[in-house]
């Protein structure tokens, strides 16, 4: 017999993650897709849903503390983001969110960011600058470099944009390639 939550490829059993609340933007085959990508000790962990914008409305304030319940402060955590036109793309970090100062936190080198629909891409540090991501009221932004930052959120969790960044080497995770969005829902998940 398979443990519970394993299921069987062709040569090694995979963790299929418990998540406990469903997500209104990806499904089971998507969540497996993101486990993938995960660093080895994230890998046997499951997600629980710690905000969402349709139940928990659309502040930054408001996510940052539900990162700051998180009971250990070194959480991994992943956002999805599923913008006006149906593209899916997010990013998940070592550590939870929360405002940098103003200064770029350089210490989460796991840190990626992916794209589940229209396409399917992974993109990891790049090593080419050290610029993770940075926090603050205004706004939440990942990477530097190339055209720009890879990807920006407002305070209000409704509008962003997206560029190609040297930090990630990534294009713009839109699947028009268009730099700004609108965020439809936004979940975060934190990894436990």
């Amino acid at each position: 017999r398979k443990p519970r939550g394993m299921r069987r490829t062709s040569t090694l059993p995979i963790y299929r993650p418990r998540v406990d609340s469903p997500s209104s933007i990806i499904d089971d085959e998507q969540f497996s897709e993101i486990w993938d990508w995960l660093p080895k000790m994230n890998k046997i962990c499951d997600a629980q849903r710690i905000f969402s914008t349709e139940t928990d409305g659309v502040s930054l304030k408001t996510l940052y503390q539900r990162c700051a319940e998180l009971e250990d402060e070194d959480q991994a955590i992943f956002a999805l983001i599923q913008t006006q036109t149906a593209d899916i793309f997010g990013f998940f970090l070592p550590c939870p969110l929360k405002p940098t100062g103003g200064h770029y936190n350089h210490e989460a080198t796991e840190a990626f960011l992916f794209t589940l629909h229209p396409e399917v891409q992974h993109f990891s540090a790049a090593n080419e600058n050290e610029n993770y991501f940075v926090a603050d009221q205004q706004m939440i932004a990942f990477g530097s470099g190339n055209d720009g930052v890879a990807l920006t959120l407002d305070n209000e969790l409704s509008a962003g944009m997206t560029k190609s960044s040297a930090t990630f080497g990534n294009i713009p995770l839109t699947g028009d390639q268009s730099e700004d969005f609108i965020c439809r829902i936004m979940e975060v998940y934190a990894i436990s």
